[in-house]
């Protein structure tokens, strides 16, 4: 059981040659501005915690927090062009939207 609401947000993505360019952290901005809107108290999502952009992302300008490392999720074979068949490890990341931070 969850002690709040919470959005899931799966797959946001920037196109490669976008990156680098804040749109990723503005998605982001509007999706908290929208889960508050319709009431939920965090959103949850998952990141490749070995991708220095997702760190710095994600847990640095953002604040979210990790929850829960889970290895190899999807298995070796998974998006092998993306990943070349290293591991998919998972980090469950939750970014409370009621902080002064956020």
């Amino acid at each position: 059981m969850h002690p709040e609401p919470f959005l899931y947000s799966d797959f946001l993505v920037v196109v490669a040659d976008a990156r680098s360019l804040g749109i990723g952290f503005e998605m982001k901005r509007l999706q908290a501005l929208l889960a508050l809107e319709r009431g939920f108290a965090s959103v949850r999502w998952t990141v490749d915690p070995l991708r220095a952009a997702n760190a710095r992302l994600n847990l640095e300008r953002l604040g979210a927090l990790g929850v829960k490392y889970t290895r190899n999720k999807y298995g070796a074979g998974f998006a092998s062009g993306l990943y070349g068949g290293m591991p998919t490890d998972r980090l469950l990341l939750r970014w409370p939207l009621h902080t002064e931070r956020t």
